[in-house]
Order: structure tokens, then C-alpha cells, then sequence
């Protein structure tokens, strides 16, 4: 995670997302489903980016709360550089033919 603070809205002003990282470090994230201002994900991720917890909630046609999916996701990997802690991405090699 990138987003220290952010902020998004649509065109009517309604918050779509918002992330920030807490005092902890950690990055807290949350995909909002407008109109009706309900929460689509919520994502909370450790420090480093490299191991994140994501809750997926599910409505049903009255947009009342069914279900909530949770699931662990690891978007990098946990890397030490010059003996610190980084998050960094895998990428794969592409063949330049």
C-alpha cells in the first residue's frame, strides 16, 4: 500500500474509497458501494504491504448485509535491504523475443 491518506469521491460527492496508514504503521483501506454509502471491501495491511487481511462484504438486492468473506493476501513479499524491512513485488521475466 501506497496511501498515506486518500481520499476518493464520484461525481455526486459520494466517498468511494479512503486509506490511510494508523499510528501502528499498519494501512487501512475501504471500497465503499454508492449509492447507499455501504462498505464493499475493507482491507487492513501490516507495515510493509507484505501480508494483508481483505473482507469482502455481500448484500443482497435490498442491500442488506448476507455475508462477509475474509481472506488473507500477501500483495509483495517481505525483503530486508541494508538490514531494514521492505515490501517488494514479484515480477516475472519477460523473454524479449
Amino acid at each position: 500500500p501506497k496511501d498515506l491518506y486518500t481520499e476518493k469521491y464520484n461525481d455526486t460527492k459520494q466517498k468511494t474509497y479512503y486509506a490511510l496508514q494508523l499510528p501502528n504503521k499498519e494501512f487501512y483501506i475501504i471500497n465503499y458501494l454508492q449509492p447507499g454509502n455501504r462498505i464493499k471491501q475493507e482491507t487492513t495491511c501490516n507495515e510493509y504491504g507484505s501480508k494483508c487481511t481483505e473482507r469482502i462484504y455481500h448484500y443482497n438486492k435490498a442491500g442488506i448485509l448476507q455475508s462477509i468473506e475474509t481472506k488473507e493476501t500477501q500483495p509483495c513479499a517481505e525483503i530486508i535491504i541494508n538490514g531494514k524491512k521492505r515490501g517488494a513485488y514479484i515480477g516475472n521475466e519477460l523473454d524479449g523475443k
